[in-house]
């Protein structure tokens, strides 16, 4: 299991499942390319315009499918609710959050569902955001859990630099526009943001599947279908 993302991370092609723009094919694979000749420092090769990207260290990836995980089909909630609550007792010094320190990963996990909203259909929002209040201080915690839902690149990047991993939610059953249909890269699912990329107006988040692995995902082209949760502990 990878212990923490570093800055220092080479990006791996085999990581990049994006549905991307398609004017910025060619640039970003590019970029994220491991060639010899061209390294994530060579920006030059990709755009006239600035790179700038942030990573959190620390968070443990986590998988819905690990063994066992008593529903992993519908685990990816209580995957990202035991992904970020790991990350605040761990990282964060909020020790008083039971993590892998009193649980198994997968113990950890049926716990999330079995206590705090899982079903068969998936988590809602409302009950990711109440899920980890509840369990951050049901344990003789006393702390100040602020959440708050949005969809914006900008507010997603300012939790990122203040090293607050986020949860994400895609959803293109159940959010209705004219993009439904679009073969996304996720239909309905729950990862956790830990970091991003960005230059010449590309935007791109850069996560933590719940199913053990990472991924590079287009904000632009996902918008339509992105819920974020960020959440404070103090």
């Amino acid at each position: 299991m990878q212990k923490s993302v570093s800055k220092s991370n080479q990006l791996d092609k085999r990581e990049l499942r994006i549905k991307k723009n398609s004017k910025s094919i060619d640039k970003w694979e590019l970029f994220i390319s491991d060639s010899k000749t061209t390294s994530r420092k060579d920006t030059s090769a990709v755009s006239t315009a600035a790179v700038k990207e942030d990573y959190i260290k620390g968070v443990e990836i986590m998988n819905q499918w690990g063994s066992g995980v008593d529903y992993p089909a519908s685990s990816c909630g209580p995957t990202t609710l035991a992904t970020i609550a790991e990350y605040w007792r761990s990282e964060e010094s909020k020790s008083k959050i039971r993590g892998l320190d009193y649980y198994s990963e997968a113990d950890m996990i049926n716990h999330m569902w079995d206590t705090h909203g899982g079903t068969v259909l998936g988590m809602t929002t409302g009950k990711l955001r109440d899920a980890i209040k509840i369990h951050t201080n049901e344990h003789g915690g006393k702390y100040s859990v602020k959440t708050n839902s949005f969809n914006n690149f900008t507010t997603y990047k300012s939790e990122i630099r203040a090293d607050r991993p986020l949860a994400i939610k895609f959803d293109d059953w159940f959010v209705f526009d004219d993009s439904w249909g679009d073969e996304y890269v996720y239909d309905y699912h729950w990862t956790t943001g830990v970091g991003y990329i960005e230059g010449d107006g590309d935007e791109i988040m850069y996560i933590h599947d719940s199913v053990g692995g990472v991924a590079y995902i287009d904000y632009v082209t996902h918008e339509d279908i992105v819920t974020m949760v960020s959440i404070d502990i103090n």
